[in-house]
């Protein structure tokens, strides 16, 4: 039945126009990526509610971090710094599964034979058994390595590479320190350079209304006037 409406829709599709194969055709494809691109934006949505939900969770109300907070949450968070452990615990089981070839290599081999007849050899006139009807045999076989160098050589290495991995990811840990900390010291420089261009604008509008009331007098020109304008507003325009 399924094999018979496969034929029917193939036929169907054969005497199809061109031009409505075509139009078929492409509204799969724009279907196809209509759905990926609401995939991209759901995603990015969640993404971003995730941030803000976990900033709210981290940051206090205040909105105020020390340098030692921002520290702690940077290296709590960093995706670097986790990828830098699980390469620094791979390491670790590939040094353990090294040490593995130094230990003793055991085989253990267990054989039952059961003989339905006992097998009998006749002896002048009469028949003695030959064997046992069932037989039972343990063979317990071990091997130790005494002296390998190409195990001492690959387990050596992996040693170091477990080594190297975790002064990797202390050396990653040491950077986002560093790069957290040259931010935190940015922002307090720009919050201060803030607070220096707010100052300088208040002075800036004090010195405009001074010169305007000035030039209401008529003791200085306009052109001064509107210099002192330029000034405020280039003041102004850096907050």
């Amino acid at each position: 039945m399924i094999l018979k409406s496969k034929k029917i829709l193939c036929a169907a599709v054969k005497f199809l126009p061109f031009s409505v194969i075509t139009m078929l055709i492409a509204a799969l494809m724009s279907g196809c990526t209509s759905d990926y691109n609401k995939m991209r934006t759901n995603h990015a949505f969640e993404f971003s509610k995730t941030l803000e939900q976990k900033t709210k969770e981290l940051v206090p109300e205040d909105g105020r971090l020390d340098l030692e907070k921002c520290v702690e949450i940077a290296l709590a968070n960093n995706l670097d710094i986790r990828i830098a452990d699980i390469k620094g615990r791979l390491a670790g089981l590939d040094r353990k599964i090294a040490f593995s070839y130094f230990l003793p290599h055991v085989d253990l081999q267990y054989t039952d034979l059961y003989n339905d007849k006992q097998q009998m050899r006749r002896a002048v006139t009469m028949y003695v058994a030959s064997s046992d009807q069932d037989i039972t045999q343990w063979v317990i076989s071990g091997q130790l390595a005494v002296f390998n160098p190409s195990t001492w050589f690959l387990y050596n290495a992996y040693k170091k590479g477990e080594e190297i991995q975790h002064l990797v990811a202390e050396r990653v840990r040491q950077a986002i320190t560093l790069q957290v900390t040259g931010l935190y010291i940015a922002c307090l420089s720009h919050e201060a350079s803030e607070k220096a261009i707010v100052s300088a604008v208040e002075q800036a509008g004090i010195l405009v209304r001074e010169m305007d009331a000035l030039f209401r007098e008529g003791l200085i020109l306009k052109s001064e006037l509107e210099t002192a304008r330029l000034f405020l507003a280039s003041q102004e325009n850096r907050l």
